[in-house]
């Protein structure tokens, strides 16, 4: 998992599992395993008598304090039949533990530490206590979800001025979604978190050797971030070129009660792969997250994708359709169907306009023959392939290649409204034959 959700187990190290795992502990440890099997959820941790497993448990509550269902009205920290037992003295539970973004319990929680010396079930939060604090942490932030979106194909090269593909101005975006294709073997996780600060955090990534995918929020709103998951499909296997591997790597959470579903892919190349791109836009879609493996023996070396002869065993994915909102990133490389010549007239006339009705996407998306449902903002900006590596030129080799956009964002909500505010390439970074493009999404009333 990625450094901004909590793991059960690393708080019974971080707690000194060995002072209380003797005469209690293994049933503790038990639940935490179920517990993290399960989603995070609460449950009843009723022989952890002393202060340290005390401690352990509401970091892990803490932990779990957005994803998991509410804990029963009876709900007790420990039975006081076990304390007199052991004949262990501790203070009365403190309140539970305060995270950066999220308010603490009313008065500090010293009500409920008062109830909790009064009490001989030592209990701490009730379960209507616990919804109404929720309640009014999701209320007190309730605002749109900013997010940052860049895709990349690097074509094996890390440039010094690294840090362009970031947007770092005014309060901060609330999530980077960072697309990564034909990545270099270098620390990307790390040269992100590094250009990002300590506001942010890793969600998660999900990497297919060149092709990556990390997802970056700011530390604040992590508690609203549950039930992280990653996904991968491929089309070659390492007896293809690893560098220029083509598939797709997907990260799903859930943002408070709604779902977020983030993709990357490289698709084939070439202006006459129009068909085989769609169906792997098309396998994708119905391969990731799906439950059962045979569905990517689509994508294995050898197979038809072009024909759709591949079809899709098992029990087909509809995550994409069951997301509150997809972001779908990366080389998608659609082209162009324009003699070069008229494409390079265009740009240097400043009539992009000209060529939206023959790029391929663009007629795809139209005609609902791939990636269905998805929006795009307008192309405004040049063509982001293929450039002479180092320069502002176009392709100046024997094969003269049109320029066309293969570098692209697109997205789709369910009920929740969005807003694309920006959508641009980033010239500054000339080391690939292609451009970075980059977007900027609002997301209305998320939470």
């Amino acid at each position: 998992m990625g450094n901004c959700v909590g793991r059960p187990d690393d708080y019974v190290l971080h707690h000194g599992r060995s002072k209380w795992i003797v005469k209690y502990g293994q049933q503790v440890v038990r639940g935490l395993l179920d517990c993290e099997k399960s989603n995070l959820m609460a449950f009843n941790i009723k022989y952890a008598a002393t202060d340290t497993a005390l401690s352990c448990h509401r970091n892990l509550y803490r932990s779990c304090f957005d994803p998991c269902f509410p804990l029963p009205s009876d709900y007790k920290l420990i039975d006081p039949k076990i304390v007199e037992e052991l004949g262990v003295e501790r203070k009365p539970p403190k309140a539970a533990l305060a995270t950066p973004g999220v308010p603490k319990p009313p008065n500090g929680g010293k009500r409920m530490r008062r109830e909790a010396e009064k009490s001989g079930t030592k209990q701490v939060i009730s379960a209507k206590e616990i919804a109404s604090w929720k309640s009014k942490t999701v209320a007190s932030t309730a605002a749109d979800l900013d997010v940052y979106v860049v895709t990349w194909n690097m074509n094996s090269k890390v440039p010094s001025n690294f840090s362009d593909l970031f947007d770092l101005s005014g309060d901060g975006h609330d999530f980077f979604v960072v697309g990564l294709q034909e990545a270099p073997m270098f620390d990307a996780k790390t040269s992100i978190s590094e250009i990002l600060g300590a506001k942010y955090c890793l969600v998660e990534s999900s990497v297919l050797m060149s092709l990556q995918l990390f997802i970056f929020a700011k530390r604040s709103i992590k508690p609203f971030i549950s039930g992280v998951k990653v996904d991968k499909v491929w089309e070659k296997g390492l007896g293809g070129i690893v560098g220029k591997l083509k598939g797709a790597a997907a990260v799903r959470l859930q943002f408070g009660d709604k779902s977020l579903l983030f993709i990357t892919s490289h698709l084939a190349a070439h202006e006459s792969n129009l068909k085989t791109r769609n169906a792997q836009c098309a396998r994708i879609h119905q391969s990731m997250f799906a439950r059962s493996t045979s569905v990517y023996s689509c994508f294995q070396p050898g197979t038809n994708t072009e024909d759709l002869s591949c079809r899709v065993r098992g029990l087909p994915s509809n995550v994409v359709e069951e997301s509150d909102v997809v972001i779908w990133l990366g080389d998608l490389n659609y082209r162009v169907e324009l003699p070069r010549s008229v494409v390079q007239a265009s740009i240097k006339h400043n009539k992009l306009q000209e060529l939206w009705p023959k790029d391929q996407l663009s007629v795809a998306l139209s005609k609902n023959q791939a990636f269905k449902g998805f929006r795009e903002g307008p192309l405004l900006f040049a063509p982001t392939f293929k450039y002479d590596v180092g320069t502002d030129m176009y392709d100046t080799s024997p094969k003269e290649r049109v320029p066309s956009w293969t570098d692209r964002i697109l997205y789709k909500t369910s009920t929740v409204k969005a807003e694309l505010r920006s959508y641009d390439a980033i010239g500054s970074l000339k080391t690939s034959d292609h451009r970075p493009v980059k977007a900027h999404l609002t997301f209305k009333n998320l939470l």
